[in-house]
């Protein structure tokens, strides 16, 4: 784990070495602790901001589908009062909800394109109103639900561009939308921006002559200030792991 400068560039801090194997998402939440998924691990993991390790969920390299096991978790949303969501993820088809000490509250979902379905929940977030926010990713959409797991509706308009691979939402409920159609294939990569209607009001990439390059658009996070948002791009990684 880096801690870098936004606007040096310079490190600041780095701890973990030799404690992940493939780490995927990553979450602060609002005491500043940080929340990593391992999909190699199949672990979820909090951390203190110095990298003291305050929880561990799920059995190292085990994948399996119950309360207490993930298999290949990507993405993590806390609320307040320190409950979580868990999207789980490249095998399993599910979101889990926990509570502020880990325990297993419930879950929703099944591999398939319906509602309240998924094929890969890849990425998390909050919407206006509390509402959890899903990008489905091998389905290009977004799904929509209640605190509980209720379904309230999806959104499909990147179904011409390519899959939804993560979301954020700023303080103002509009969203932003990390799509790509195929790997490492600029003119597929681009970011929606869609406002509380969940109309697109703006683009960036997508091949877009004077547009950032994206080679693999893989999260998004909105920056505090709200200012503006970053593109998390996914690296190379050898083949075996699919990513």
């Amino acid at each position: 784990m880096l801690e870098i400068d936004a606007d040096t560039g310079k490190l600041i801090a780095s701890w973990g070495a030799n404690t992940f194997l493939v780490p995927h998402g990553i979450t602060v939440d609002g005491a500043n602790n940080i929340w990593l998924t391992d999909v190699g691990l199949q672990q979820v993991f909090k951390f203190s901001h110095g990298g003291q390790r305050l929880l561990t969920l799920g059995e190292p390299r085990v994948g399996a589908w119950d309360g207490t096991h993930f298999n290949q978790p990507t993405d993590i949303a806390i609320r307040p009062d320190g409950s979580f969501y868990v999207s789980d993820g490249y095998v399993n088809s599910r979101v889990a909800r926990f509570d502020r000490a880990g325990r297993f509250l419930q879950e929703w979902g099944k591999k398939g394109s319906g509602a309240a379905e998924f094929s890969n929940p890849h990425g998390l977030a909050f919407g206006p109103g509390g509402d959890v926010i899903v990008a489905d990713r091998e389905n290009s959409r977004i799904q929509v639900f209640d605190r509980s797991g209720v379904f309230k509706r999806e959104w499909l308009g990147a179904k011409d561009k390519g899959r939804v691979f993560g979301v954020a939402v700023d303080a103002a409920g509009a969203y932003y939308v990390g799509v790509r159609r195929a790997d490492y294939d600029p003119a597929t990569n681009g970011v929606l921006k869609l406002d509380r209607d969940w109309r697109t009001v703006a683009t960036i990439g997508f091949g877009t002559p004077g547009d950032p390059v994206f080679n693999a658009v893989h999260a998004l996070a909105v920056a505090q200030n709200n200012l503006h948002f970053r593109a998390f791009e996914q690296l190379r990684r050898p083949p075996r792991t699919r990513r």
